[in-house]
């Protein structure tokens, strides 16, 4: 069963990064400019992100192994629709629905992990499997795309898990079972799960939508104000709800806040860099798509080794310890991204950046989970994993408008208005990496005295009064 959920994930984390490595040939096939090619991505981060929380609220509520089955369906059926897409319009709707599979099976399959092991040591090694599946897809999807675009077009780029999903449908059928993890008996809230996956959709709208047309476009301010008053709305509904789909008073907690900032900064501080070394490696380095997704290999393999890693070292070191370290190395690793030069060799360059970088994203990565999943009581865990991916997406979309708009406003600003020379390009990405490094090293003091011995007493009474 462990295994099924991992293979699952694996395609959830691959549909991102195997889209990125076809989307030159995608806007070439479909006739799209890159302004209007962007949302083949966004559309599955906004639908991802924006129905994390309540995915995560119907496996609590409906069972994790049901709603898991559902979003695996979903996110098949969604593939087979890209594959087969006409237009540009048809593909963004189908990867919309993708996304809303997806975000029906990330929380709840990281809650049958949490059931699967309630022993403490056990549950971190498990988690720290699932973040390596993750890394796993993600690494695959680099390699992947690339050789598929290459050799057999972009359509094949989404239908090829459409058998992976099949098979994993029919083995979940055969293992997964009823009431594995125990159902919460309160009612869903509606009027809260409305709220809360409108705010957090318009906010990831508005901070991709800022990447795009900049700050003079007026549709991610209105977005943004949409999302701070749906937000508004949504604490209102919770202080009334019954049964609030997210209990404020768990939201006190030091340890779900710290692992909420965990995944915060290493989503936002290595997304986008990494899309700004697929532009140099293609652009300036002239690097074929597979040459690209080769390059990537070392990175998503230092994530799975440190993945795996990491579930020992949390019982050893703590969670503190090994989520300010994995921070530290993606400070190290955008830090030394900045040496990257249009002739620079790649073994001198960015692969013991990638390398560093792979190794903080795995340690962070299982030191925020694991603390989302024990911050909460077992019912509640579908939410807690709900909560932790959104907040991650949130970083995902906020570092890629501040940090791409930073790289391309530099680049302007030292071509000074001409055309802007190889040099003038990596000065933009210089900026964007410098951004990246000095954000992240804020926040591992932050995490650090989240998880102190104070923070952590105040975070095990918010629990008890979240019941």
């Amino acid at each position: 069963m462990l295994a099924l959920v991992c293979a699952a994930e694996f395609l959830v984390v691959g549909a991102i990064a195997i889209v990125a490595i076809a989307l030159p040939a995608i806007g070439r096939d479909l006739d799209a400019g890159p302004v209007a090619l962007q949302w083949v991505l966004t559309a599955y981060v906004l639908c991802f992100g924006g129905l994390l929380l309540l995915g995560g609220r119907f496996g609590d509520v409906l069972g994790p192994e049901r709603v898991m089955m559902l979003g695996l369906a979903l996110f098949g059926a969604a593939s087979l629709a890209c594959g087969a897409a006409g237009s540009l319009a048809v593909l963004i709707a189908a990867r919309a629905a993708q996304g809303a599979g997806a975000a029906l099976l990330t929380p709840t399959a990281l809650a049958i992990v949490a059931a699967l092991h309630r022993d403490r040591a056990r549950r971190a090694r498990a988690v720290a499997a699932w973040t390596a599946a993750q890394a796993g897809g993600a690494a695959t999807g680099w390699v992947l795309g690339g050789a598929l675009t290459q050799s057999l077009g972009w359509r094949a780029v989404f239908l090829a898990p459409v058998p992976v999903v099949v098979a994993l449908l029919l083995l979940a059928r055969r293992l997964l079972r009823d009431e594995l993890a125990p159902r919460s008996a309160e009612p869903v809230d509606v009027a809260g799960a409305v709220t809360v996956t409108g705010s957090v959709a318009l906010a990831i709208l508005a901070l991709t939508q800022l990447g795009v047309g900049g700050p003079a476009d007026p549709l991610p301010w209105a977005a943004l104000a949409g999302s701070v008053a749906l937000l508004l709305l949504f604490v209102a509904a919770e202080r009334r709800a019954v049964a609030p789909i997210v209990p404020l008073a768990a939201l006190r907690s030091r340890s779900l806040a710290a692992a909420n900032l965990g995944a915060l900064a290493f989503q936002a501080a290595t997304n986008a860099p990494l899309l700004l070394c697929i532009l140099a490696l293609q652009d300036l380095q002239r690097r074929t798509p597979v040459e690209t997704g080769l390059a990537f290999a070392p990175f998503n393999a230092a994530v799975i080794a440190a993945s795996l890693a990491g579930g020992r070292l949390l019982g050893r070191a703590g969670h503190g310890a090994v989520l300010a370290g994995g921070l530290g190395a993606i400070v190290a690793a955008n830090l030394l991204l900045t040496r990257l030069a249009v002739t620079s060799a790649y073994a001198d360059t960015v692969l013991p950046a990638f390398l560093l970088m792979g190794l903080g994203v795995g340690a962070a990565a299982v030191a925020s989970t694991s603390l989302a999943t024990s911050s909460v009581r077992r019912d509640r865990q579908g939410l807690a994993g709900g909560l932790v991916n959104t907040t991650g997406e949130l970083g995902y979309a906020l570092g890629l408008a501040l940090l791409v708009t930073l790289a391309a406003a530099t680049t302007g600003a030292v071509a000074d208005g001409g055309p802007a020379e190889p040099a003038d390009v990596l000065a933009g990405y210089d900026a964007a990496f410098v951004a990246a490094a000095g954000a992240t090293a804020l926040a591992v003091p932050v995490s650090l005295a989240l998880l102190s011995e104070r923070g952590l007493q105040c975070g095990a009474r918010s629990r008890r009064s979240a019941g």
